[in-house]
Formats: structure tokens, sequence, C-alpha cells
């Protein structure tokens, strides 16, 4: 039983991390991608 519970929580650490690091990573492509954009837009503009 003690065996099971500690496996089982192993495993919604693992996959939150794995949840995490996806957000983060989304995030961050995002975030450099509009920066990325905005940054060509004013070149274009001024």
């Amino acid at each position: 039983m003690r065996t099971n519970s500690t496996a089982t929580e192993v495993e919604n650490t693992i996959s939150y991390g794995y949840a995490l690091k996806m957000f983060l990573g989304w995030a961050i492509l995002y975030m450099g991608t509009l920066i990325g954009f905005i940054e060509l837009i004013r070149r274009n503009v001024i």
C-alpha cells in the first residue's frame, strides 16, 4: 500500500513538472515571437 502511494505521488510530480516546463517553454517562445514581430513593425514604420 505504501509503495503504491509513493509511486503515484512521484508520477504526479513528474507530470506536473513536465507540464510546467512545457508551459514555460511555450510562454518564452510566444513572448520572443511577439517581441520580434513588434521590433520588425517598428523598424518598417520608422
